[in-house]
């Protein structure tokens, strides 16, 4: 698994946010959709990780 401090700590906030917009629309457009480069592999895990975090976090206090 990538190391999730690859991304800056606004990249990881960007991320999650993206995720908990997301969930609150009901949609689910994770950043690293087609996790297809070996260059970028790494970096579109984190960033999927950091959308995942964000999403979860809405869908659980939606079922509050």
């Amino acid at each position: 698994m990538a190391e999730k401090d690859i991304l800056s700590p606004a990249d990881k906030e960007y991320y999650h946010n993206k995720g908990q917009e997301d969930a609150a629309q009901g949609t689910w457009n994770s950043p690293a959709g087609g996790i297809n480069s070996i260059f970028t592999r790494d970096i579109d895990i984190a960033r999927h990780e950091f959308y995942k975090e964000g999403w979860v976090h809405t869908q659980s206090q939606k079922g509050e």
